[in-house]
């Protein structure tokens, strides 16, 4: 005697929720401010609403995602003021804080290491 499969329950289409890193830019905007229908590239006719949001966290929550994506960086001396900026929208106060909670130099040199 065999068993009926139950369905798969059904997933409503509609809201739609995503949540991404950094606020969209470029040909995401490109794509949500079109004022009417088009035919580029495909047929768009329906019309969506989209809301966006920032998510609020804690500057402890920020500051530990920064961190761990400092610990990973390849330490391009590029990224060091853009770490730095986005340390001081999170809390921390200056350069100097900054460089006791994220001890790396913009070159990977841990200025914390005693030296001989």
């Amino acid at each position: 005697m065999s068993k009926k499969k139950q369905p798969a329950p059904v997933t409503p289409r509609y809201p739609k929720v995503f949540e991404m890193y950094g606020e969209p830019s470029g040909i995401e905007r490109d794509a949500m401010s079109r004022s009417g229908p088009s035919t580029t590239n495909w047929i768009t006719f329906r019309r969506y609403r989209v809301t966006i949001e920032e998510i609020a966290e804690t500057n402890g929550d920020l500051l530990a995602r920064l961190k761990s994506m400092w610990r990973t960086d390849e330490k391009n001396h590029h990224h060091y003021g853009t770490f730095l900026a986005a340390a001081k929208t999170a809390g921390v106060k200056d350069e100097a804080e900054f460089r006791v909670l994220f001890p790396y130099d913009e070159h990977g040199c841990d200025h914390r290491k005693a030296t001989p």
